[in-house]
């Protein structure tokens, strides 16, 4: 412990030293580039080194800067502000000014000072330095007229030096004098009082300003910080007296006087409410012009003894309205710096808290939000503006505000909750509202006050649940009382996924891979009801479908999904084991649960290696050959023929035939299905073997039970897709014989 309290006074010793020698202005050591350019120029000293000047023009009145802490003060001919940039164009020429030439002392004589102009300097310049105060004699120009000839405290040598160094002896009392009439920024100001047409006062707190005269209420930001632009922006157009005996003539109060005036206008800024710079500025009477030029205003800033000029639409723009600077929107907020928000209609009440950047729902049950809901609500109140603002003292029970009949509050950081309270309906529609921390009255648009009625389950979020199915082990499915089981084919993360259950089997991959993407994140596409009391109005007290996850390598496995009856538009009833909300998920996923879960193909050959391919039916066989150039010809019945195009096209048909579900994953009982004697037989020959397909009878749906030599089980066909398998005779024409006779 005394190791590190040693060790921190050390660090604090050696920043204090950087910033006394490295930081500070007064204090800090030149640089060796520093070094070398002071030693080069005339005056010797840099921009921070210099704290005053004096520009003394033969003839005129003498200018005299000097700097006091952060600010440019003017000494003489007045005591006044100082222009930032001129003084800044001054330092620049004094600190950067070089000798062009230099004739020494003992060729210096009273002819060379007249030539030099140097016998009657047009001025002097006065520098003033940290190391002590140099004088520069200014002479004329040389017959270039781009240098002038200057001489240091009347004696020693001529120096020529570049002519923009004497060329500020033509500053004039407006040049280097400051025109800026308010020296607070905006961003400084904590406190604004109006007198004249607009009689106000606004004081800040935190990041807020408030209305406190003439009655108690919110700004408006936009309102007062385009007001403190302008007063920052405001600019002398002229300075008229300074130190005047009458300033009565003007309209104005002595500089001195108490800031409380009774008539004429007049505005203060201040930095702080206890303290701080404060700017108290007077507008007094129109100053004389000419009707073609803009009317002027004198004015007078408290403290200092000028009177000058400002234009008087500026001086007018300051003085908006009391009804400009109160606040129109009915709340402030930054809806992404809130922690906490409640909003009631009646009996009801609903509250979110924000957990890690998220919301949740904490009342009236605890659950995660829908952030679109939130956003959306929260937006709503941020940016509705009050219709009508009504009185300052109301008696609430008029406007049915003593006993509110709905509310809206939040909580930002640790701060107390702040909101709105809503009252009666009023004539025209509108309702009756009051903030919970200022005591006017006003009016807000109905339909505000209808968001306070949403139910609280329409902000539980639709993501019931999300699993990481990269870790999924299985898959169970189960429907009508049977049930399907899936597994990665390639073990956990895999992800083509096998039919384990009731057979081994390859699945059908879209169907499989929606569901699977639907179960990674279970999203509700609406929610019905919380804590449901009869199950069985959804379908859900004997579920139609349950579906399971196990994933692997963790202990608790995630609940099942039941799913239930229909809902509108094809939608089904779900809910979560062990949950207490039911809600519908969308048609598509509820479709791929009743789909065939195993793979679709019935046939699989390639159409371009077929050999051969005979129809049975109608009590006929039916054979094409393909000959080794490509050519399909007939080998039964005799006098028949077909075209190779039909034979191509049926066979790219057979290739991609799919049974839309599987009656059976097992061949056992065909004459059930009317199997064991088929209608209708196919069967294509490939170098690799032969693929049959067999339709026995129709199901009630319409459709032949069939089965495959490719596929165990017995499943449907659409009857539309086997047309020619059951009439062969359409793809094999009757070949015309003629008679020999003829």
């Amino acid at each position: 412990m005394k190791r590190t309290v040693v060790l921190l006074a050390l660090t604090l010793l050696v920043a204090a030293w950087v910033y006394w020698m490295e930081v500070r202005d007064d204090t800090r050591t030149r640089t060796t580039e520093e070094v070398e350019q002071v030693s080069r120029t005339l005056v010797g000293a840099t921009k921070r080194e210099i704290t005053g000047f004096a520009l003394k023009p033969s003839g005129g009145d003498t200018i005299r800067i000097e700097n006091f802490g952060d600010e440019w003060l003017m000494k003489e001919p007045v005591a006044a502000r100082a222009d930032e940039a001129s003084v800044k164009e001054v330092l620049w020429d004094l600190e950067f000014c070089e000798t062009a030439m230099t004739i020494g002392e003992a060729e210096v004589t009273d002819k060379l000072l007249e030539e030099y102009g140097l016998a009657s300097p047009q001025g002097v310049i006065e520098v003033v330095t940290t190391s002590g105060v140099k004088s520069f004699d200014i002479g004329g120009a040389n017959p270039g007229g781009e240098m002038v000839y200057i001489r240091e405290g009347g004696a020693g040598p001529v120096l020529l030096v570049k002519k923009a160094f004497t060329e500020n002896l033509e500053k004039t009392l407006l040049d280097m004098r400051s025109k800026t009439v308010v020296s607070l920024l905006p961003s400084q100001a904590r406190l604004v009082k109006f007198f004249g047409p607009t009689k106000a006062e606004l004081s800040k707190k935190e990041e807020y300003w408030n209305l406190d005269v003439p009655y108690v209420d919110h700004a408006d930001p936009e309102t007062i910080n385009r007001v403190l632009e302008a007063a920052s922006k405001l600019e002398v157009t002229s300075f008229v007296a300074d130190s005047p005996e009458n300033y009565a003539q003007y309209g104005l109060p002595d500089p001195d006087s108490p800031v409380v005036i009774e008539e004429g206008k007049c505005l203060t800024i201040s930095e702080g409410i206890g303290g701080g710079k404060v700017v108290t500025v007077y507008f007094g009477n129109e100053a004389p012009g000419s009707e073609t030029e803009a009317k002027m205003v004198y004015s007078l800033v408290r403290g200092e003894p000028t009177v000058f000029t400002l234009p008087e639409a500026a001086v007018n723009a300051l003085f908006v309205g009391v009804d400009e600077l109160q606040a129109k929107r009915i709340v402030r907020m930054d809806p992404y710096s809130l922690t906490r928000v409640t909003f009631s209609y009646g009996l009801d009440q609903v509250e979110f808290a924000r957990k890690d950047f998220d919301w949740h729902v904490v009342k009236p049950f605890e659950a995660p939000a829908d952030g679109k809901a939130v956003k959306d609500l929260l937006e709503a109140f941020s940016n509705v503006r009050m219709i009508e603002y009504l009185t300052p003292e109301p008696v609430k029970a008029r406007y049915g505000l003593d006993i509110p009949k709905g509310s809206f509050s939040f909580v930002k950081g640790e701060s107390r909750a702040v909101g709105v309270m809503f009252g009666n309906e009023a004539e025209d529609g509108s309702v009756y509202a009051m903030r919970s921390d200022t005591p006017g009255v006003f009016t807000v648009p109905k339909s505000l006050v209808d968001r306070l009625k949403i139910p609280a389950l329409e902000f539980h979020t639709r993501e019931m649940r999300k699993l990481s199915m990269d870790k999924a082990a299985r898959i169970s499915i189960t429907r009508d009382g049977s049930s399907w089981s899936m597994e990665p084919s390639g073990g956990t993360g895999a992800k083509d996924w096998r039919l384990v259950e009731p057979a081994d089997a390859p699945t059908n991959p879209l169907v499989v891979s929606r569901i699977v993407l639907a179960l990674a994140t279970t999203t509700a596409s609406s929610l019905v009801e919380q804590n449901p009391r009869d199950l069985s109005a959804y379908g859900l007290d004997n579920p139609g479908i349950t579906v399971r996850v196990d994933l692997a390598d963790t202990q608790e496995q995630p609940a099942a999904l039941f799913v239930g009856k229909f809902a509108e538009d094809r939608q089904r009833y779900a809910m979560l084991d062990g949950g207490n909300l039911v809600f519908t998920i969308d048609k598509d996923f509820a479709r791929n649960l009743m789909r065939e879960l195993r793979d679709s193909g019935v046939m699989y050959f390639s159409r371009t290696q077929v050999e051969s391919v005979e129809f049975m039916a109608e009590g006929t066989v039916y054979k094409a050959v393909r000959t080794p150039d490509g050519v399909w010809t007939v080998e039964a019945p005799q006098g028949t023929s077909v075209k190779s195009t039909v034979i191509e096209d049926e066979l790219m048909n057979l290739a991609r035939l799919e049974t839309e579900r599987f009656v059976r994953y097992d061949t056992a009982s065909l004459g059930d299905y009317g199997l064991l004697k088929p209608a209708a037989v196919v069967r294509v020959e490939t170098p690799s073997g032969v693929t049959a397909l067999s339709l026995g009878d129709k199901a009630p749906s319409g459709h032949y039970y069939a089965t495959s030599t490719a596929v165990d089980g017995v499943f449907l066909i659409d009857p539309g897709d086997v047309i020619n398998v059951v009439e062969p005779s359409k793809l094999f024409e009757q070949t015309i014989q003629e008679d020999a006779s003829e």
